[in-house]
């Protein structure tokens, strides 16, 4: 009978032994198939983040591709603005610089056919309105074409315009008692010589600033 209770007890155990096993096993094949699908779950999911990061990395890039080609297209017309701009102010220069030689030039003439008048070669109405013209020429052209010059080529070109007034005066004042420009003295005629060569040398001075833009 002992032994029949015996075999029974240890049926039972193995029994229990086995059912425990069983649950175990059950219970760590769940837990493989959880972590498996966890495991699968999380590579899908860092795929798919990767792949997110991939495509804003791209988006990213492309923005900034056509941002930085924007910028450049800007910066290019901005320069191409500046080129245009410098290259109408350089002919803008030029044109004012030419004039302005062009205007001393027209008193230099009138102040030369007064000074080498002869006789009646020269009557006084037309000595006067010459000159009169050519300074007025001087005053149109810096009032004009002033704003266009280089500030040094239009301080000397202010000097000039107040030269050319002053020798107005002068001129007038020594006509004033003449029946004719040759009647003027020896000094007189020196004199106006002697500004006209002053005038010759600031013209010089704004003929070498027009070949050097010409360059």
């Amino acid at each position: 009978m002992d032994r029949i209770w015996a075999a029974v007890i240890i049926a039972s155990v193995s029994l229990v032994v086995a059912i425990i096993n069983i649950i175990f096993s059950f219970i760590k094949e769940k837990r493989m198939e959880q972590f498996k699908a966890d495991t699968e779950k999380n590579l899908e999911t860092f795929r798919l983040g990767r792949a997110k990061d991939l495509e804003q990395f791209k988006d990213d890039l492309e923005r900034d591709r056509a941002k930085d080609l924007e910028q450049f297209k800007d910066n290019l017309e901005i320069e191409r603005a500046k080129r245009q701009s410098e290259t109408v102010r350089l002919e803008r220069s030029t044109e004012a610089l030419r004039l302005a030689v062009a205007a001393i030039q027209s008193v230099k003439d009138s102040l030369r056919e007064i000074t080498f008048a002869v006789g009646e070669s020269l009557d006084m109405d037309s000595a006067k309105s010459g000159y009169s013209k050519a300074m007025e020429e001087v005053q149109d052209c810096y009032k004009s074409q002033s704003d266009d010059l280089e500030e040094t080529d239009r301080r000397l070109f202010h000097l000039v315009k107040g030269r050319v007034e002053n020798i107005h005066l002068r001129l007038y004042k020594y006509l004033e008692e003449k029946e004719l420009p040759s009647d003027l003295s020896a000094d007189e005629k020196r004199e106006l010589r002697e500004l006209r060569y002053e005038l010759s040398d600031m013209q010089d001075q704004l003929r070498d600033k027009l070949h050097k833009s010409r360059l």
